[in-house]
């Protein structure tokens, strides 16, 4: 995912801003599946397009996981050299302090056993390597470092990104919020690409797989019952496609979480969880099940459940002690001890709850994590019995209060605080009001049209209504979302007969908090706020423009949802729309509408229309290209656009990149024999008859006559 760089608003016939500029949000670019991201990225390093890059993505998503698969694939595939490193074991060192001396004394003992010192000919060669741009740095978790804030972490980053260590290719992964945390990301040569979730037939497969998998194992092949495992994944498909179970399936559309469902369905009568923090509990009580005959081999006995309570105990106060320090993801033996108590930790050790994932250069002790990092933010969670932890305010508010709601990394921990089930609804519903009426004692707002409270009350607010959906029995629920819609579509002030426009930061962050909050609530709330619109005091512009904002919002939370797609298809032929919003539709079409083919047709429909913005028809074709890359409808309509002997120029190189977008890869003959025609066409200036030849090659990858015509026209 890449941030676009969007125009600057134009003024509508009513004199109001178009939409507000969504700099902090991603949009969709292009969505690479497969290997089409790994070739991407390895090929572009020989280009003039050679950027760094940053993967983001939520907790679990698999940053991590393509992090790896990128240094197995450089090392395959390139002759240049991936350097791994996790980010949380710098602490207070420079990336070239630690490459210089950590890494490579470590590294020179996979490439020498017997050497012993890491020579100043050894530096030198390495930085030359690097010098030379034969090094790809590949570094995990900026989220782990050890920074008083994201902001710190990103300007660390960026000022070690210099001198002879920028000369690297940098791919760096990185939660959401900490890559967020700025409206203006310090990071500026990077191209950003966000993991996406699972579709619905994505968790379908990975179910079928995980279990046919499972089916294969040795021990389960001679129980004599083969087909019990392929049954247990049937019926956990057919359950997660229950209405009631909303939450949980949005939840398992993240990889880690789909992993923890599976292998915990493998337990006697498993049920489906309905928080995150229920679903780890869940997992973590099939891992006791799961070491229990390797335990029990090693020790002659069994692991009983009083020792299963008191590991967790003390993983519990272990997590929120390494939460509380600096380096919140590397834990030193000697604090693991200390927290643990040696006989725990052993064990803790011994079962795989903490992996050992370093050793000090200095004093050679082992530095070990949890298994990952969401673990340690489940059990910091769980030694957690007050809300007042997170929020002890005064008004006026002072320094020694605790305002662990405004600090990132307790986010997670948060809400899988709010979710556990050991935890009173008294005291859960006490902790969500206190962020609902929450005062910063920024002064009074209520002369400004644009903000209606102080900006950490609106952070407040916010955590709140995602904490609603680990906490659905809240009583104020209606409430709290109510608010959100305010901000996020604007308020109609009724005294003063017009509509409050927020700031475009505050509606931003307000629809996110919406895409997190309870589903069920805001998807009702949003399709009556769709019928609603006809009744409403707005303007046709004003309408215009809701209807694309709520539609959007509608189709995010609930994709292919049929209530948005409609309301998105009836706008594109709105005759009071300007390019802004029409714009701005095509592109949410191009995210939900996956497959449509009344959304294709529409789509194509516009974009023949002769009067239609450049930039419009470019984002029709992008999003053709996401809704079904080689549709044949949206090719023929193409081709037959650009039979037209009408075309000028600029209309003509549109139509021609717009065929390569779409039928990239895909070999159809009737893109291919159009342009093979246009090639013999004796009008063409050598500009134009290149880019035929370019996207030809895009459909036709092995077509040797584009190829011939790209090396011979300079």
């Amino acid at each position: 995912m890449e941030r676009p760089k969007t125009p600057n608003p134009r003024r509508n016939p009513t004199g109001e801003d178009s939409p507000p500029q969504k700099e902090p949000e991603l949009q969709i670019v292009q969505t690479y599946k497969d290997d089409a991201f790994f070739q991407k990225v390895i090929a572009e390093n020989h280009t003039e397009k050679r950027k760094h890059i940053a993967i983001i993505g939520e907790p679990g998503a698999g940053k991590t996981t393509l992090l790896g698969e990128l240094a197995e694939r450089l090392s395959k595939n390139s002759p240049n050299f991936p350097i791994c490193i996790r980010l949380a074991d710098l602490r207070d060192s420079t990336i070239a302090d630690y490459l210089l001396n950590n890494w490579l004394s470590k590294a020179l003992q996979f490439i020498d056993v017997e050497a012993e010192n890491v020579t100043p000919e050894i530096r030198k060669a390495l930085k030359q390597l690097f010098a030379e741009g034969k090094v790809w740095l590949l570094l995990d978790g900026v989220d782990e470092m050890a920074a008083a804030s994201p902001i710190e972490a990103l300007a660390r980053i960026r000022e070690q990104l210099t001198d002879w260590v920028g000369k690297a290719r940098v791919v760096l992964t990185c939660r959401l919020n900490v890559w967020d945390a700025t409206i203006s990301n310090t990071l500026t040569n990077f191209d950003t690409y966000k993991t996406l979730e699972f579709e619905p037939d994505d968790v379908d497969e990975f179910i079928r797989q995980w279990f046919e998998e499972a089916s294969q194992d040795e021990k389960r092949r001679n129980s004599g019952n083969e087909t019990f495992w392929l049954e247990q994944g049937k019926r956990l498909q057919q359950e997660l496609k229950s209405p009631e179970k909303e939450n949980i399936r949005r939840m398992v559309c993240n990889p880690l979480r789909l992993s923890m469902l599976c292998q915990s369905w493998c337990v006697p009568k498993p049920e489906l969880p309905e928080t995150k923090a229920a679903l780890y509990e869940q997992f973590t009580t099939y891992f006791f099940e799961w070491k229990q005959e390797e335990f029990e081999k090693k020790h002659q006995r069994v692991l009983e459940e009083p020792d299963k309570k008191q590991i967790q105990q003390a993983l519990a106060k272990l997590a929120l002690a390494a939460m509380e320090s600096v380096n919140r993801f590397r834990i030193e033996q000697d604090f693991a001890v200390e927290q643990m108590e040696e006989e725990w930790f052993n064990l803790a050790d011994e079962l795989g709850w903490l992996v050992l994932v370093d050793r000090d250069t200095r004093t050679k002790k082992p530095v070990y994590a949890f298994f990952h990092p969401t673990f340690q933010e489940y059990f910091a969670a769980c030694a957690i019995e007050d809300w007042h932890f997170f929020l002890n305010h005064q008004i006026p508010p002072v320094s020694s209060c605790s305002y662990r709601i405004f600090e990132r990394q307790w986010k997670e921990v948060i809400l899988l605080w709010l979710g556990r089930r050991k935890i009173e609804g008294k005291q859960k519903e006490e902790f969500i009001d206190a962020l609902v009426n929450f005062e910063d004692g920024c002064g009074e707002w209520g002369k400004q049209d644009k903000v209606d409270r102080g900006f950490y009350e609106y952070r407040a607010y916010f955590l709140a209504s995602e904490g609603i959906a680990e906490f659905k029995d809240y009583s104020k629920v209606d409430e709290v979302i109510v608010q959100i819609f305010k901000w996020s579509f604007n308020d109609f002030d009724n005294k003063k007969k017009k509509r409050v426009n927020f700031f475009y930061l505050i509606i931003n962050e307000a629809r996110q908090a919406l895409e997190q909050t309870q589903h069920p609530k805001a998807i009702n709330a949003l399709v009556q706020l769709l019928n609603s619109l006809h009744l409403s005091n707005l303007t046709p512009w004003q309408v215009n423009l809701t209807r694309w904002q709520v539609a959007e919002s509608l189709g995010t939370i609930d994709p292919g949802n049929q209530i948005a797609i409609h309301t998105l298809v009836q706008l594109l032929n709105s005759p009071e729309l300007d390019d802004d919003i029409l714009w701005q539709g095509v592109v949410s079409l191009g995210q939900i509408a996956q497959g449509n083919q009344k959304v294709i047709d529409a789509l194509v429909e516009l974009f023949i229309s002769p009067e239609l913005d450049d930039d419009i028809r470019w984002q029709i074709a992008e999003s053709l290209k996401e809704i079904d890359p080689g549709n044949k409808t949206a090719i023929d309509s193409l081709v037959e656009v650009l039979n037209s002997s009408e075309l000028d120029d600029d209309t003509l190189w549109l139509v021609l990149e717009s065929l390569g977008q779409i039928s990239q890869g895909n070999q159809n003959q009737k893109a291919i024999n159009a342009l093979m025609q246009l090639l013999n066409s004796p009008k063409l200036d050598d500009d134009t008859r290149w880019q035929v030849a370019e996207n030809l090659g895009k459909i036709d990858p092995g077509n040797k006559t584009a190829k011939l015509l790209r090396s011979l026209i300079v």
